[in-house]
């Protein structure tokens, strides 16, 4: 005798059946009626097992953002714009000179100042945004930036202002580390140095130059509180 089938239609109704009774009655969670669980947009149920994912932040503001790797709460009220690649040249000999570059942030561009015998020769000073995170170890204020030639040592300091980049929602201020300095390193593959005379503007950095290779503002995230940074 041939086993009674169901019909198809039938079948996929008690498929249905089953699991919607699964994910409904078996967790004792009934979907919808101003539960939690059910979006307000009215976006099908079965969507709530499988939230969107999204970053989570601070809304105390507490932890600075940074574009550097391992952070764990950026701040709800400002972010850290990523590096676009704008980059600018100038050529400047022994009788000194200066290269800007705007950065589109703080309304401050980016300037060295090659003062009289700082350069023995008439050479191309190119400075680069640098995409990518910034140093890890640090949390950064400013972009990453290659000053090239990179290595090249300067015969009389050069003088660095370097702003910030950091956009504040409205209404939101936050309190500047007092250890934020401008750090610099020779080469990519070297480690940063602090440099000596660093001190804090409203809205940039100062510092001195002695010779060129890649540079940015920031501290060390030791220094930030310790859930602002992954563990």
């Amino acid at each position: 005798m041939t086993p009674n089938r169901i019909p198809d239609h039938r079948a996929i109704l008690l498929l249905l059946t089953v699991s919607c009774g699964l994910m409904a009655c078996g967790f004792n969670q009934p979907l919808g009626n101003g539960d939690p669980a059910t979006p307000l947009s009215g976006a099908p149920a079965a969507e709530t097992s499988a939230p969107m994912q999204s970053v989570p932040t601070d809304p105390s503001n507490r932890c600075p953002c940074s574009r550097a790797p391992g952070r764990l709460l950026p701040p709800a009220g400002w972010t850290c714009p990523a590096a676009v690649g704008a980059a600018t040249s100038a050529s400047i000999g022994p009788e000194g000179g200066s290269v800007s570059l705007d950065t589109g942030t703080e309304g401050v561009p980016l300037d060295i100042y090659f003062p009289p015998g700082a350069l023995s020769e008439l050479t191309v000073i190119k400075v680069s945004e640098m995409k990518g995170p910034t140093p890890s170890g640090f949390t950064d204020y400013s972009l990453l930036y290659a000053v090239e030639p990179t290595g090249l040592s300067l015969k009389v300091p050069a003088s660095l202002r370097l702003p910030w980049a950091i956009q504040l929602q409205e209404g939101v201020t936050f309190s500047v580390n007092p250890a934020l300095a401008v750090y610099t390193s020779r080469s990519a593959a070297a480690g940063f140095e602090k440099r000596p005379d660093s001190y804090t503007n409203a809205g940039f950095n100062q510092a001195s130059l002695d010779q060129l290779g890649y540079l940015f503002a920031g501290y060390p995230t030791s220094l930030d509180p310790p859930e602002c940074n992954t563990p």
